[in-house]
């Protein structure tokens, strides 16, 4: 069965690790920031970040109609993502979603800093906060559409707290969680 496995999470939530963590070998792996790194452009200039998220919707929606088995990388701060799940469905596709979910913007800016240190693309503090708070309202209306459901805590390592399959709660320690997922 073909899948469309989207990973998402803000920035400093370690999407990429969490993957090679989990590896789907015939998977075509798809973000702005490989597209960012395969051209070369500046991470600092909004102008290469757009056109890095242009083409890599473009992979997304030519991989969708090639009926490859796909990971999307995001930071799933808007809701252009449905449009793809949707296209993605109507040719059968499963949909598995991992949100991996920083507990608070001090730590996704410190993790994207670290990374910056490293040689790593990052984000502006005010941006992460944005994203901090966006990607969570998506992720209310996104998780609905998802067939499989992962949502982890990235505090100190890959912590499980809910897993959806379809309409069965596998997992669910999310208590202090309950207006987020």
């Amino acid at each position: 069965m073909k899948k469309l496995i989207i990973i998402a999470g803000i920035e400093g939530s370690r999407k990429e690790l969490f993957w090679w963590w989990r590896p789907e070998c015939d998977a075509v792996l798809i973000s702005a920031n490989r597209q960012l790194v395969k051209h070369q452009r500046n991470w600092r200039k909004t102008s290469d970040q757009l056109q890095s998220m242009k083409e890599s919707l473009v992979l997304l929606h030519q991989s969708i109609m090639e009926e490859k088995n796909i990971v999307y990388f995001t930071t799933l701060t808007h809701l252009g993502i449905q449009t793809y799940i949707h296209q993605a469905k109507s040719l059968h596709y499963t949909i598995e979603l991992f949100y991996l979910y920083v507990p608070t913007v001090q730590l996704a800016i410190a993790r994207t800093q670290q990374e910056v240190r490293r040689g790593y693309i990052g984000k502006a503090p005010q941006t992460i906060e944005q994203h901090f708070y966006r990607s969570l309202r998506v992720l209310q209306i996104i998780q609905k559409e998802a067939d499989v459901f992962y949502f982890y805590d990235t505090t100190a390592s890959f912590n499980p707290l809910y897993v959806r399959n379809n309409d069965k709660i596998i997992i669910d320690k999310r208590k202090h969680l309950q207006k987020l997922v």
